[in-house]
């Protein structure tokens, strides 16, 4: 197995084959929440919100926790 090794960086610990995650695009931020109190009413909340700068994420765990 080859491992991508950009500028001589260490290759990471991880070797687990599959989705790394997706991801899904809003119009809008009022989109994004409404997304966001859907699930929460669902007992679904996200595991790291995150704001990136130019974007604000939610990442959720998949109910099989891959």
């Amino acid at each position: 197995m080859s491992v991508f090794n950009p500028l001589g960086a260490e290759a990471g610990g991880r070797a687990e084959v599959g989705v790394n995650h997706v991801a899904y695009t809003y119009a809008n931020l009022g989109d994004l929440l409404d997304t966001y109190a859907r699930l929460k009413q669902l007992g679904i909340t996200p595991y790291w919100p995150i704001h990136h700068g130019v974007t604000l994420s939610f990442y959720y765990q998949d109910p099989d926790w891959n």
